[in-house]
């Protein structure tokens, strides 16, 4: 569990870092923690089981992506514009 929330707390401290705004993919669907019992269980399988897992793995991390992505990204645009609405009113007297 501890590796997965580091590198959320990583991801989101280089974001903040590179002045980019952190957006969590999967907050529902892989909460914290998924990542290492994967990783666990991986590690329990060889050969052909370990490939197949593998792959399933990412299956379901790609479509979290896909599903969640858009509107997510949908949310900063629509945050962004209306930060650049704020500071414009502020500049009209």
């Amino acid at each position: 569990m501890r590796s997965h929330c580091s590198q959320a707390l990583t991801a989101e401290r280089k974001a903040g870092a590179a002045s980019l705004e952190f957006v969590a993919i999967g907050e529902k669907t892989r909460p914290l923690g998924s990542t290492a019992q994967n990783m666990e269980h991986l590690g329990t399988l060889s050969g052909q089981e370990a490939l197949t897992y593998t792959i399933e793995v990412l299956n379901l991390y790609n479509e979290t992506i896909l599903q969640d992505a858009p509107r997510l990204l949908a949310e900063v645009r629509d945050r962004r514009t209306r930060r650049r609405s704020n500071i414009s009113g502020m500049r009209d007297p």
